[in-house]
C-alpha cells in the first residue's frame, strides 16, 4: 500500500459511513509515521489492504466497509486495493496506544483523518498475532 492509496481509502470510506476518521490498525499505519519511499524494501509496501477501525467501533460499521471496499468488492477490482472493516479486539495493543495515534491527514484524504498506530505499538501489535 502506499500514502495515495491510504488517502483514496480513508476518503471512500469517510464517504460511506459520513465519518471524519479511522483508526488504521494494520500494516499501512506505518504510512501515518513514514513516507512510502522511506519505508524500506518492497515486502513492507506489498500489502494491499488498509485495516480500517470504524470511529463507532461497531461490527455493523467494520462490515459495511468490508463489503463495499473489502476484498472482493468492485472497489477493489478497479483499484487493485481494498480496505479491511475491523474490530478492537482485532489487534492486541499495549496500554497507551490511543495516546499514541499518528495522524495521516494528506489533502487527498478530503479532511478524513486515518489515526494510525504508531510503529512501536504496530510491532508489538504484530509480535503478540
Amino acid at each position: 500500500m502506499k500514502r495515495d492509496h491510504l488517502a483514496h481509502v480513508l476518503r471512500a470510506a469517510g464517504r460511506l459511513l459520513e465519518a471524519d476518521s479511522f483508526i488504521v490498525i494494520g500494516s499501512a499505519a506505518m504510512l501515518g509515521s513514514y513516507p512510502t519511499k522511506l519505508m524500506g524494501p518492497a515486502e513492507l509496501t506489498r500489502s494491499i489492504e488498509a485495516d480500517l477501525l470504524p470511529p463507532d467501533f461497531s461490527e455493523s460499521s467494520a462490515d459495511r466497509i468490508d463489503g463495499a471496499l473489502g476484498e472482493g468488492s468492485r472497489f477493489d477490482s478497479e483499484f487493485h486495493y481494498h480496505a479491511d472493516g475491523v474490530s478492537l479486539g482485532t489487534a492486541v495493543t499495549p496500554p497507551g496506544w490511543v495516546e499514541r495515534l499518528v495522524p495521516f491527514a494528506p489533502t487527498a484524504s478530503n479532511g478524513v483523518v486515518g489515526w494510525c498506530l504508531e510503529p512501536h505499538d504496530l510491532v508489538v501489535s504484530k509480535l503478540v498475532a
